[in-house]
């Protein structure tokens, strides 16, 4: 695609251990690698944020512009994006993309990782399998969604998982799975369901498990 914010965005993806990817301008661009922002020598268009938004919105089944000004949505390789039109900036369009971490795929994997041993991995295992009722939570960045995502994988294959979300992030391979999304904030539609609404649905559907992907 000859668009300058796409190839940056697959030049990226060779980088280890990046978690933030931020548009602020043509020539304001950072990535967040363990922590610590960093300026990039990389320059992008104003015309290609602007059509690599509306190529966002179109992937996410959306709109971007004067009437819906904020994109919440997901990449193909499963980041989360938020863009916010010019309209409440003090330039372009701003670029928030935040990349989850891809090498870690079961919880036995975390030994060694965040101060994990092998005595708390067996305790996150039998939580899950215990069906204990359980919150994930943390600041920004901390790797909330992809541990509650290594949490699913221990969640046996026959059962029934329920899924709530505000923005599509959770990875379940389970075959009896739905997932539900909020209604947009800035959805055409003339019924917007919320989180309590999905959840009080939810429980007429015959979970096994119920996963609200975020409480606010």
């Amino acid at each position: 695609m000859d668009n300058t914010v796409w190839n940056l965005l697959e030049d990226l993806k060779r980088k280890k251990g990046i978690s933030e990817i931020i548009i602020n301008g043509p020539d304001l661009i950072y990535i967040e690698r363990e922590g610590e922002l960093i300026r990039l020598n990389a320059t992008v268009s104003q015309e290609d944020i602007t059509e690599f938004s509306l190529d966002v919105a179109r992937i996410n089944n959306t709109e971007f512009n004067d009437d819906y000004p904020i994109i919440d949505g997901v990449l193909d390789d499963g980041s989360r994006i938020n863009i916010i039109s010019s309209t409440y900036t003090n330039s372009g369009p701003a670029i928030t993309i935040r990349k989850y971490l891809r090498n870690i795929s079961s919880l036995d994997e975390l030994d060694g990782k965040f101060l994990i041993t092998p005595k708390w991995i067996n305790f996150f295992k039998a939580i899950v399998h215990a069906k204990c009722n359980v919150v994930v939570a943390g600041g920004t960045g901390r790797g909330k969604t992809t541990f509650l995502n290594l949490l699913l994988r221990e969640v046996g294959p026959t059962e029934r998982i329920i899924t709530l979300e505000d923005t599509r992030e959770l990875q379940v391979q389970s075959p009896n799975h739905v997932n539900l999304v909020t209604a947009k904030a800035f959805s055409k539609s003339e019924v917007n369901l919320g989180m309590r609404d999905l959840l009080k649905n939810t429980l007429r559907m015959r979970p096994d498990r119920i996963i609200v992907g975020e409480v606010r």
